[in-house]
């Protein structure tokens, strides 16, 4: 009987030791990771470090959405990997939101106001190019970065973001194959289809993914 407790309290403490080592691992690659991210969105992208603090506390869940989202549309956006596709889902919200605020939405003033983004910061970033844009660092061969600038349109990655972002899974229902059937829950999303934020084919391409998934 001793034998078998001790056996048990020794499977136990090892257990243990290999949980916490995992923990610790699991820890600082999720640390390096999140070093990453934020390089590549404050200092390649441009995102204000303020927003990016705001994006990682308040809607991390909806980035990570809108990152998986990106890596599995096809084409170039799935030689994105983790970090860069993190990176450009939270770059996606802060144009957004730079958007959003000068169609005079209050909430979306106050977080860039809090942050710091000026009017003229706005103004500039929505006045981009995406073909400025790049997820490589300044190593890398020309040649491979307009690559890369050609193939991540951040305008693109918007939609996707946006789709994700704004009541998009309450509206399933709702959706009737060219808009959302007239809904106020529905309304922000025929505006973005209205105006060409958001296209008729990314809709749809993720109508069909989310109605595959239930």
């Amino acid at each position: 009987m001793l034998e078998i407790i001790g056996m048990a309290v020794v499977a136990w403490v090892v257990f243990a030791i290999a949980t916490g080592v995992f923990r610790g691992v699991k820890l600082k690659r999720n640390r390096e990771t999140g070093k990453q991210v934020r390089d590549i969105a404050v200092n390649t992208l441009g995102v204000p470090p303020a927003y990016y603090r705001h994006s990682v506390l308040n809607y991390m869940d909806e980035v990570k959405k809108a990152a998986e989202y990106l890596q599995s549309s096809g084409g170039d956006y799935s030689s994105l990997d983790w970090p860069n596709a993190l990176a450009w889902a939270i770059y996606g919200g802060y144009r957004h939101d730079c958007d959003q605020y000068l169609r005079g939405n209050a909430s979306v003033q106050n977080v860039l106001e809090r942050a710091g983004v000026s009017v003229e910061n706005i103004n500039n970033e929505l006045a981009r190019d995406s073909l400025s844009l790049s997820t490589n660092s300044e190593e890398a061969e020309p040649e491979a970065e307009a690559e890369v600038e050609t193939a991540v349109d951040p305008l693109q990655l918007l939609q996707f973001y946006q789709i994700v972002k704004i009541q998009g899974e309450e509206c399933l229902a709702h959706w009737n194959g060219e808009h959302w059937e007239m809904d106020a829950t529905c309304d922000s999303l025929n505006e973005m289809l209205r105006t060409g934020l958001i296209d008729l084919r990314a809709v749809q391409n993720w109508i069909d993914k989310k109605q595959t998934q239930q």
